[in-house]
């Protein structure tokens, strides 16, 4: 099958004929008329970013953490601006959270708490197994509970109390954070 493209007032459509592509292109002028043009600037502690819209759809810029230089990227038609806006909330609340929220961005609703309490936890698993001095790819494998290395996260092991220690395990890691079999309840 054909596909005709024409450009009306600078927008494409797309359409089997000359007729179907220009009533595409003006459902896309319509669209692009309806956006809201009003930019949000969101803040939490000292990271900030920018949601705006174009014509090509809604798009986020923010500081670089390493570098403090400017960067973006588009949303497009990949959906609604108030996704972009709650999807840009969660990214800085993680950027900004510390240990010591604990369980709780202190700048966050409840809902976007529930929404990153498995980050939270992975977060302070790996800071617990790190601390007890694990190795990056250790600590990892415990605060994801990694199927591959059951020994670092599964109540009895390495607790530094008993006699079940496994041979060469790192001492102290059950006792930081619960297994997730006792989280979980199932234990």
């Amino acid at each position: 099958m054909t596909i005709v493209k024409v450009e009306v007032c600078g927008v494409e459509g797309q359409g089997r004929n000359v007729t179907l592509a220009k009533q595409d292109a003006m459902r896309r002028i319509a669209r692009i008329l309806e956006m809201d043009y009003n930019p949000e600037y969101i803040v939490i502690r000292d990271q900030w970013a920018l949601v705006y819209a174009t014509p090509h759809g809604y798009n986020v810029v923010m500081p670089s953490e390493k570098s403090g230089k400017l960067y973006g990227h588009g949303h497009g038609e990949l959906g609604p601006r108030d996704e972009l806006v709650k999807a840009t909330r969660l990214n800085l609340l993680q950027l900004t959270w510390t240990p010591a929220d604990n369980m709780k961005h202190p700048e966050a609703t409840e809902q976007e708490n529930r929404e990153l309490a498995s980050w939270f936890e992975f977060q302070l698993r790996y800071k617990a197994a790190e601390e007890a001095g694990a190795t990056d790819t250790e600590a990892h494998n415990y605060a994801g509970k990694n199927p591959q290395t059951p020994e670092l996260w599964q109540d009895g092991y390495a607790c530094g109390e008993c006699a079940g220690c496994a041979p060469g395990q790192r001492k102290g890691l059950c006792i930081k954070v619960p297994s997730w079999r006792r989280i979980l309840g199932d234990a």
